[in-house]
């Protein structure tokens, strides 16, 4: 899988989407594993115990969709929309709406690395993010329901990439024989680092929101009504032609 390749936000097809949606996930787990030197012994040893290299893969898959649905947009988040609404990842994502602020730099860095350098970047701004609380919220996606219910099915439609399990194995082992790289990570914080009380608290917080599903991305067109009206539309089709093909594909 060439996971640089670029994507741009006009692709309307299910078979472009797919793709771009593989190639960005392996981007952002990619960041996720090279960010293991940065981290603290003890956040490191959490992502191992927390995070199997498939359910990694899920996570960036779902992680991945939700990037290309607020920051890219276009006609390739709507067919995404339609996909991932089709497993009905939508509870997922109203709490992504709710915790997305704090991995924003992140994964937004990791969706357009277009090199090996740009995504050491993003792994440097997921190790800050894991010291600002970033942990408990992956914890929280990793163990909500909706998760476990469709991460068999995402795994099958998406195929796991071959360098994936390797690399995770040797980031792993490579942690527990050098120090923590952490302050490298962050020398312009000016935030305190949370201590595992405040992390604790932040994940009771983040598991006991309500909030509203958002709604789908729009494509471009300005502050008229009518692309919302027909993004609406687009995204419900969506929906529906990707729950046909992804239901033929498993007969």
């Amino acid at each position: 899988m060439e996971i640089y390749q670029t994507d741009g936000a006009e692709t309307k097809t299910v078979e472009g989407a797919t793709a771009a949606l593989a190639r960005a996930a392996g981007r952002i787990v990619l960041s996720i594993i090279r960010s293991i030197p940065y981290l603290q012994p003890a956040a490191a040893e959490h992502i191992e115990n927390l995070l199997s290299p498939s359910s990694l893969w899920v996570l960036g898959i779902i992680l991945a969709g939700w990037v290309i649905a607020t920051v890219v947009g276009g006609p390739i988040a709507l067919v995404i929309n339609g996909l991932l609404g089709a497993y009905g990842l939508y509870q997922l994502y109203a709490q992504l709406a709710i915790t997305w602020q704090n991995l924003r730099d992140w994964g937004v860095t990791a969706y357009r690395a277009k090199n090996d350098a740009e995504l050491d970047k993003a792994s440097r701004y997921f190790a800050q993010a894991v010291t600002d609380g970033g942990l408990a919220f992956i914890e929280v996606i990793i163990t909500h329901r909706i998760f476990k219910s469709v991460e068999g099915s995402l795994r099958k439609r998406y195929q796991q990439p071959a360098w994936l399990e390797a690399e995770y194995r040797k980031a792993m082992e490579a942690r527990r024989k050098a120090p923590a790289k952490t302050a490298e990570t962050e020398p312009n914080r000016t935030r305190p680092k949370e201590d595992a009380e405040s992390i604790a608290r932040r994940r009771s917080e983040f598991e006991g929101r309500k909030v509203p599903v958002p709604p789908p991305p729009l494509p471009p067109g300005g502050d008229s009504p009518i692309p919302a009206i027909l993004g609406g539309v687009v995204a419900l089709a969506g929906v529906g032609t990707a729950a046909v093909l992804i239901a033929r594909s498993r007969k």
